[in-house]
């Protein structure tokens, strides 16, 4: 039997009259058969295939028939002559029947049965107690037990699925889950894929109960999936509408990789549902080994749903991996604690920060910044300071001994540094190809350099459109017209002064003298002032300025251009940091501190840090590996990349590169890098974690015939998205029920709720072929006649 809602092809044959050829004869019968089995049922056409020539047929079959029998012997009666002529006509008649394949088309409309779509959401959020002894999974579980759902049932077809990232069909209640590890909710998604199954069973839901807690966080637009769905949602709201109590660690933001003696700055984000006013907030600071030792701590006052940032000094102290945790407590009758702490390590590399410092003439600010390299053990630098006759003499304990003179300004020897520092000291007494080696140091190595004020610094140095001006985080001043006495002082600054913070230097170690604050800024209104300076272009747009000139001091009229009040500005260049100070005379902290018998460290630790904020213990790696982020939550995308450089430090064409990732469990498995074919020297991998903890990758590449590795940790956690807010979204569900001519209430309802449920099925028309030939009765009818016919025709001695 064909049922469709238009004429089988089959059936559309030739015209009437034509060989083989059948149709539909519409206008010679409609007749209604009323109601069958529910449905109304109309005869509309009908068709048999060869016409008057079967009847001529069964005729002559019958004239045929006749004639046999007036032959038969006198003693057969006339009643069963009769029967076995009726039945040779039947037999006829019915062969002739089948070979005329008779078919009928109905029209049949019927009122389908209602379909009752039921979604309910197994988010993590719906673990919520709200206070009640009851998850919120399990209140739905006996909503769902009770006898409304049963009775709705005797009327529609009910299907039930359970929802969260995907969505999959419950086929019992038994089966229901009464807790959850899923860690998003895509109420759009799930919508959606009620609109592909109805698109693909050519079904239409009656209507749609929805519930859930109305906490989505997919990217799908859930208003216009509802639209979509073309049937009214029931959205029953489940949970509390009140926030629940919750303090998270949001984020934590530290140096990975640092050399020792560097103070790290400690950025991290404190926030949550902390209820109504204020409340303070005790943040700790903790090294992770065998078991956790305090390192800092601080309190916060935070308002309800504010985010506020923590900052902490740290001095990890000793060679090699140090984990820390940044913590709040819980509060009470916090229900998530999982985000009450954030890790992150730092490695301190075990070998001392080489610095290689050139100075034009042995100034103030070379003899007491030298002291400072020399006093500090975790630094071994070389210094070249210019004489008369235009060479340089060297100092330092990177000086050989049996060769002081040895030392060659060519891309070896630069390269065997971590920082450069260029004092008052003219562009002309270097070539173009010494500079163009100092920038091929930052960009290619990963190296840091420092330009220091002075009457032969940037502008007033000549370093103007030299690669020097690329690589540093301001555009050098150009000299205005004139006597080269006027242009000089034209890029200087003649004044006392004391520079001035600007907020970002709150976070910046070398300006932080004291952890609070307030103390900080007393500390440096406080020091001596400074005397002189240069002034320089416009700050590059990717860098930071963290001190400048007040405005009284700056000259009316410094030089072409615009002028920036720049003092100290670093930025990131290619793999490396470079930074401007524009001032010559720091030295000053330390003498007149000295003289009074002050506190003279300041000038020591600011030095000491700045050095370390340029330096990358990493840069002199061959292969260097980098995470797009080191701390993700599971089934999040983590982009592995490693960079491979050469002898020379450029990327390196054609190297073998592997990966081996450690699992939590201690399971090694490797990892396939692909080459990026935009980046020579460059390699590629995604990985999605579907488990907690730490995980340990090791990259290696073979490079000039040498094996060179990287390695790195990430940490994964479960998802906070689904559980930073966790209240009851009356206002979304709300919406989706009014979009789609539904209704909404809270579970406390839902009986009521299920009773204002109009289920109606669709009124559905179709036409059905009807055809005798494709029934067994026919078939059977003709044997059993047939049969009958032979057996009677025996019993009378006829066969």
């Amino acid at each position: 039997m064909l049922r469709d809602s238009t004429i089988p092809s089959a059936l559309q044959a030739p015209r009437f009259g034509e060989r083989g050829g059948m149709r539909y004869n519409n206008d010679s019968m409609s007749v209604s058969w009323g109601k069958l089995f529910g449905a109304d049922v109309q005869v509309i056409g009908y068709n048999w295939n060869g016409g008057w020539y079967l009847i001529i047929v069964f005729l002559g079959g019958l004239a045929l028939t006749l004639a046999a029998y007036r032959r038969v012997p006198q003693g057969i009666s006339p009643r069963l002559k009769t029967t076995l002529i009726a039945l040779r006509l039947i037999s006829l008649g019915l062969l002739l029947l089948l070979i005329a394949q008779p078919a009928v088309l109905l029209s049949i409309t019927e009122r389908e049965r209602p379909s009752l779509v039921v979604l309910v959401d197994t988010s993590q959020s719906m673990n919520t107690r709200d206070g009640n002894s009851l998850t919120r999974l399990e209140a739905v579980k006996r909503a769902l037990q009770s006898d409304a759902l049963e009775q709705l049932r005797k009327s529609a077809d009910v299907t039930l699925y359970q929802f969260a990232q995907t969505i999959s069909p419950i086929s019992q209640l038994s089966n229901f889950p009464v807790s959850s590890s899923n860690r998003r909710t895509f109420i759009g998604s799930a919508l959606r894929h009620i609109v592909q199954e109805k698109s693909r069973r050519h079904t239409h839901p009656a209507a749609v109960v929805l519930f859930s807690d109305g906490q989505d966080n997919g990217d799908e637009d859930v208003l216009a999936a509802a639209k979509e769905l073309n049937a009214p949602i029931y959205a029953v709201g489940v949970g509390s509408p009140r926030a629940q109590p919750d303090l998270a660690v949001r984020s934590v933001a530290a140096l990975t990789a640092v050399f020792p003696g560097t103070l790290i700055s400690v950025e991290s984000s404190v926030g949550g549902n902390v209820g109504n006013g204020r409340r303070a907030v005790p943040v700790s600071l903790q090294e992770v080994g065998n078991g956790r030792r305090a390192v800092a701590s601080k309190t916060v006052h935070l308002a309800n749903q504010q985010n506020q940032t923590v900052t902490f000094e740290l001095l990890p102290k000793g060679a090699g991996i140090h984990r820390y945790t940044v913590r709040v407590p819980p509060l009470p009758n916090e229900f998530i604690t999982e985000n009450n702490g954030a890790n992150f390590q730092v490695n301190v590399v075990g070998r001392k920060l080489k610095v290689l410092y050139i100075e034009g003439y042995p100034r103030w600010e070379y003899k007491f910044l030298k002291r400072v390299l020399e006093e500090d053990k975790d630094i071994a630098f070389l210094a070249l300071v210019g004489k008369p006759d235009g060479t340089f003499y060297a100092q330092g304990p990177l000086v050989p001994a049996d060769h002081p003179a040895d030392f060659v300004f060519n891309k070896k020897q630069l390269f065997g540094f971590d920082v450069i520092i260029f004092g008052d000291i003219a562009a002309r007494q270097f070539t173009p190809a010494h500079l163009d080696i100092v920038r091929d140091f930052v960009e290619k190595r990963g190296g840091g350099f420092l330009m220091l004020g002075g009457f032969r610094s940037f502008g007033a140095g000549g370093y103007g459109g030299t690669p020097i001006e690329e690589i540093l985080p301001v555009d050098v001043a150009q000299a205005s017209r004139g006597p080269t006495a006027d242009r000089m002082s034209a890029l200087q600054v003649d004044k006392e002064f004391r520079w001035r913070l600007t907020p970002l230097a709150q976070t910046f170690p070398p300006l932080m003298l004291d952890e609070n604050p307030q103390r900080n800024q007393q500390i440096w209104a406080n020091l001596p002032p400074l005397s002189g300076g240069n002034i320089v272009g416009r700050v590059k747009a990717n860098a930071k300025v963290y001190a400048e000139y007040p405005p009284d001091v700056m000259p009316r009229h410094g030089g072409d251009g615009a002028a920036s009040r720049a003092i100290l500005a670093l930025h990131d260049y290619g793999r490396g940091k470079t930074a401007a100070l524009t001032v010559d005379s720091t030295w000053r902290w330390y003498f007149e501190a000295l003289k009074k018998g002050e506190d003279k460290g300041y000038f020591t630790r600011f030095w000491r840090q700045l050095l370390r904020q340029l330096a990358n213990p990493d840069a002199d790696r061959k292969v260097t590996l980098t995470l797009d982020r080191k701390r993700c939550e599971i089934g999040d995308v983590v982009t592995l990349t490693a960079y491979v450089k050469d002898e020379n430090f450029d990327p390196a064409r054609a190297a073998n590169v592997s990966a081996f990732l450690r699992l939590p469990s201690g399971k090694r498995e490797p990892l396939a890098l692909h080459p990026d074919p935009q980046n020579v020297g460059t390699y590629v991998a995604t990985y999605r974690p579907t488990q907690q903890g730490n995980y340990h990758i090791t990259v290696s590449a073979s490079v000039g015939g040498q094996k060179q590795s990287d390695e790195t940790d990430f940490t994964v956690t479960s998802s906070f998205i689904e559980l930073q807010d966790v209240a009851l979204n009356e206002p979304l569900l709300q919406q989706l029920a009014a979009v789609t001519g539904g209704k909404y209430d809270r579970l406390s309802n839902y009986e009521r709720l299920l009773d204002d449920l109009k289920l109606q099925g669709r009124t559905v028309s179709y036409r059905q072929a009807w055809h005798l030939s494709a029934s067994p009765l026919p078939y059977a009818v003709l044997v059993l006649v047939l049969c009958g016919e032979w057996m009677l025709r025996r019993r009378n001695g006829l066969a």
